[in-house]
């Protein structure tokens, strides 16, 4: 019985009545003042670790960049995912970025320029991925 005396349904029933899990995709890009880099779209199964993300960064990011602003100096800025701020990958943006803020290697240690909790300061995050987000989830699929 529930709180309110109706019986449960049969198990049956409420495999019938769970919703299909959500389809999702997962995407990186980046932006600027000048303009805005290629979706890049990760293949299902594909966990984001540092060598796989300094693979995208090579690939996509400092090519768009060096295309973008030649010689002009420009900042690269990401959130801490822990990708991100692994030490090797901090080593290759300090290696092939002009500027990059950094963020913290470990959680008890503030060698970062980055804050942590704030994405706020983040672009992406703040506004681009959910106007994304909306747009691909208007239409019924």
């Amino acid at each position: 019985m529930t709180e309110c005396g109706q019986k449960k349904p049969p198990k049956r029933v409420k495999e019938l009545l769970k919703e299909p899990k959500a389809e999702s995709v997962m995407v990186w890009a980046t932006i600027s003042r000048k303009g805005k880099s290629r979706l890049v779209f990760i293949e299902e199964g594909v966990r984001i670790d540092r060598v796989v993300y300094m693979d995208m960064l090579e690939e996509d990011l400092i090519p768009w960049a060096n295309d973008l602003f030649g010689e002009e100096q420009w900042c690269f800025q990401q959130d801490s995912v822990p990708s991100h701020k692994a030490i090797e990958t901090q080593a290759f943006l300090r290696k092939n970025c002009p500027d990059f803020i950094s963020v913290d290697t470990h959680w008890r240690r503030a060698d970062g320029e980055w804050s942590p909790n704030s994405p706020d300061l983040n672009p992406l995050d703040y506004s681009i991925w959910g106007i994304l987000e909306a747009k691909a989830c208007a239409k019924p699929h």
